[in-house]
């Protein structure tokens, strides 16, 4: 009756996957399958290499603490050895954080929307927001 959203002619061409070396399907240990995996993403449905890198977070997650008390300290006492000085003017610099943030906003889009869509069409809204994938 409808036509699927991978099947349209149009669309196909536009995500055409041999451009960026991508794989057009890729079926995970679980069981799901994923519309347009780049290379370097096929490593993260080794369940090995998941294990190690579920490893190393285990072992590790005591640094993400580390980080954000220095990042609280060099926000404070950057702020403190800031106030005596001349403002500086910050106006184009803010303006390309701003726009590098959104082209990364619309590339995430780009990147996600695809399977975002496979799994609204083949499985339904329950399915996208509360599976959790494992």
């Amino acid at each position: 009756m409808f036509e699927s959203f991978y099947q349209n002619p149009i669309l196909r061409e536009y995500f055409n996957p041999n451009q960026f070396h991508i794989t057009s399907w890729v079926r995970d240990p679980v069981g799901l399958y994923h519309p347009f995996v780049f290379d370097f993403e096929k490593k993260f449905f080794d369940k090995i290499y998941a294990y190690n890198i579920y490893t190393w977070m285990n072992k590790w997650w005591w640094l993400s603490i580390v980080y954000s008390i220095i990042y609280v300290g060099l926000i404070y006492y950057g702020r403190l050895l800031m106030e005596k000085r001349e403002r500086y003017e910050l106006r184009l610099p803010l303006i390309l954080w701003n726009l590098s943030l959104a082209l990364f906003s619309i590339f995430g889009m780009i990147r996600s929307l695809p399977e975002m869509i496979y799994a609204l069409d083949k499985q339904g809204l329950q399915y996208t927001i509360c599976n959790n994938s494992n």
